[in-house]
């Protein structure tokens, strides 16, 4: 992992899974960056797959966009979704 002070950040993670006839890798990489208090964006790369993030406090509420993609499948799958929420 790797935090700056300017608010950039990236974690690495590599798995590798190993039985007696197979194995399987597995790379983990996430970006991310705070520019203020109130805003974060962070990408993340897992194999095949990769997302977006947004998250924002406006007002009192915490506002979150996402986005997934899965790249390598033979039927595409895309997803969005849109949080709101606000603690009391």
């Amino acid at each position: 992992d790797l935090i700056t002070d300017n608010g950039f950040s990236i974690m690495t993670i590599y798995e590798r899974n190993q039985s007696d006839n197979a194995h399987s890798d597995t790379l983990y990489l996430g970006f991310g960056y705070i520019p203020t208090d109130n805003i974060e964006y962070a990408m993340s790369l897992d194999n095949d797959k990769a997302s977006l993030t947004y998250k924002k406090n406006l007002n009192g509420f915490d506002i979150k966009m996402g986005s997934n993609y899965n790249f390598m499948g033979e039927i595409p799958d895309y997803g969005a979704n849109l949080e709101i929420s606000n603690k009391f």
